[in-house]
């Protein structure tokens, strides 16, 4: 290893000049690395620039780190700085009482074969597709026939998150400690910071909060569609549409933001086969996120050699 390289643990201020070297949909996370304290970035430069990142997701009281992306510049490949970073990564994680690694990938990507080769190296699991990730521009999406404005009975209201009443609010939050009813990656209240008020919409029915779409602006160009639910007993009734809907209506009218992209889990039968049916002829694209996974005590700066 040329010892000109310098790898860092970085903090908020210094992965700032590291983000390049990661997905736009984890920019945001990184502007704010120090507001949510549970990432993980750790970088690697010649002494004049930033050639490599590694980034992972630590939630707080957890054992499973999240590796959420590997990066390491073209010209710079080969070298095992891949290698590097992912073995100091595994001892960060190791330290911070994490006992599984489990690291996602996207397809197609310059970086895609390097990681695949690390993965298969240290013995990761075979990787399964975990997630697709689906992008529409504006010239892709005007011609989706269901834009318009879809009816709801009248005990249903639609209305802008932002409007959420402080009972309400308190509500939902006590509700989710107790027994929420989805998955915390649907909670309305993660990444409030980046909340994007244009298109963020909450839905009541009898007057009590049911569902809501939860949209973050991750790009001057982009939205980020990032939570969508529908209280159970509802879904059945299709009430999901209306605010995709509307919420894509909204983007459209305002002419602000030319991109959206969502995130849809494999396991998500109805959603995914929603996405086939009704959407996939009107994205501009759809790739693939694949997961491994493997026990920390076997991912650390002793691995052996494979370049990324």
């Amino acid at each position: 290893m040329d010892p000109a390289y310098t790898f860092e643990l970085l903090d908020s201020q210094q992965v700032v000049g590291f983000q390049h070297l990661s997905y736009p949909i984890y920019r945001p996370q990184l502007r704010n690395a120090a507001q949510s304290g549970t990432l993980v970035a750790i970088g690697v430069s010649d002494g004049t620039r930033a050639v490599g990142l590694v980034l992972a997701d630590h939630p707080r009281d957890s054992r499973l780190g999240v590796v959420l992306s590997l990066y390491v510049t073209p010209q710079y490949r080969r070298r095992g700085l891949g290698k590097t970073l992912f073995g100091l990564l595994g001892d960060e994680l190791r330290r911070r009482g994490c006992f599984e690694a489990k690291a996602s990938f996207m397809d197609g990507t310059p970086s895609t074969p390097g990681v695949e080769r690390i993965l298969s190296h240290h013995d990761w699991s075979q990787p399964l597709e975990r997630v697709w990730v689906c992008t529409g521009t504006r010239e892709s999406i005007v011609s989706l026939p269901w834009l318009q404005d879809l009816p709801l009975p009248e005990a249903f209201e639609m209305f802008p998150w932002n409007a959420l009443r402080d009972d309400e609010r308190q509500a939902l939050l006590e509700q989710e400690a107790v027994a929420p009813g989805y998955p915390a990656i649907l909670s309305p209240f993660r990444e409030e910071h980046l909340l994007e008020p244009l298109n963020s919409l909450g839905l009541r029915y009898r007057g009590q909060v049911v569902g809501w779409l939860i949209t973050h602006r991750i790009a001057p160009d982009t939205i980020r569609y990032t939570s969508l639910f529908v209280r159970e007993e509802l879904q059945a009734l299709g009430r999901a549409i209306p605010l995709v809907a509307r919420a894509i209506r909204l983007q459209l009218e305002d002419g602000g933001a030319n991109k959206g992209t969502f995130a849809v889990l494999v396991q998500n039968r109805a959603m995914a086969n929603f996405i086939h049916r009704r959407l996939a002829p009107h994205l501009a694209s759809i790739r693939k996120s694949w997961e491994s996974s493997l026990s920390v005590a076997h991912l650390g700066s002793s691995a052996a050699s494979a370049g990324s």
